[in-house]
């Protein structure tokens, strides 16, 4: 009987450790998604340009639909950039935190850009729309 005991106590033992060992593997940090690499060199600048030539004709596009309303033409415009970026990304297999980064490094450090294209640095007082 004492024999059956400790077989039944390794065998409860045994199941318990591999539970807490599956567990372990489950719950490591999982790694970046293949194939994203991070954006440099002329690659940072190329999108940095693209950026700012697309918020051109973002912002014109906004102010048409809002018009008398610079808080929600500016909200457009920040939902015409990050879906401008999340595509670029996903089309040049870039992640999108390298692409904000990108976008604000060249907007600080007042990275050259075509004639013509100047992005609007201004930020707007937050007055949402009353009317939802």
């Amino acid at each position: 009987m004492a024999n059956l005991d400790s077989i039944q106590a390794y065998a409860g033992s045994s199941v318990i450790v591999a539970v807490a060992c599956a567990a372990l593997v489950h719950s490591r940090p999982s790694s970046a998604p293949g194939g994203l690499r991070t954006i440099a060199g002329m690659a940072t600048q190329e999108f940095y340009v693209a950026a700012a030539e697309a918020e051109v004709q973002a912002r014109k596009k906004s102010e048409g639909r809002f018009r008398g309303s610079p808080w929600s033409q500016d909200d457009d415009f920040h939902n015409k950039e990050a879906k401008f970026i999340r595509a670029y990304g996903k089309s040049h297999k870039l992640p999108m935190g390298s692409l904000v980064d990108a976008l604000d490094r060249g907007t600080r450090e007042h990275w050259p850009l075509p004639a013509g294209v100047a992005p609007d640095l201004k930020v707007l007082p937050c007055r949402p729309r009353l009317n939802y």
